[in-house]
């Protein structure tokens, strides 16, 4: 990968939207923990959550969660954080899961029937965007779910595990001998 394109990856909106996911299952109780260890005497347990907290907040474009979180960083470090400022990390927090909770999809649970031709097409063209950790692989995600048995492939990309999820493509390719 060169500098480029790991630049093109590093600011694409499906990693964006990736890591937000990610986010929402990792850092739930994030509020939790950084006042549990402060109760707890362990400051730099709290300061460290709550430094953490802000690094990710930043990766995921989420300015006002950073700032919150920035300021509770800054205050355990100093004097200790105050109700307030955690109170106001904690609302930050809450909005931004909220902001991220999974959207309903409507799922077509009519039985797919391979059209040999159009899944060898999607494979050959994705497998060498898999191999080389492109994200523009997720351009290809409506096509995959036309074809059957491809959910594995299609859940492995959402979690950015292209070495699997190639091995997967590999493995459905020899099924459907395409």
């Amino acid at each position: 990968m060169t500098p480029k394109d790991l630049n093109k990856y590093l600011e694409s909106d499906d990693l964006i939207e990736k890591l937000r996911v990610d986010f929402a299952k990792t850092q739930t109780n994030a509020c939790d923990n950084i006042v549990k260890a402060i109760n707890d005497g362990d400051r730099e347990t709290a300061h460290r959550l709550a430094h953490s907290l802000k690094g990710i907040a930043g990766l995921i474009r989420e300015d006002a969660l950073m700032k919150a979180a920035k300021t509770v960083e800054i205050s355990i470090s100093l004097r200790g954080a105050t109700s307030e400022e955690l109170a106001a990390l904690e609302a930050e927090l809450n909005r931004v899961l909220q902001s991220i909770a999974p959207k309903k999809e409507v799922v077509d649970s009519a039985p797919k029937i391979l059209n040999k031709i159009a899944a060898k097409d999607t494979f050959d063209r994705l497998m060498p965007l898999l191999a080389s950790h492109n994200t523009d692989a997720f351009a290809l995600v409506d096509e995959l779910r036309e074809i059957p048995d491809t959910c594995k492939i299609i859940e492995l990309m959402e979690g950015f595990e292209f070495g699997d999820a190639l091995n997967a493509l590999h493995t459905l390719r020899e099924t459907f001998k395409l």
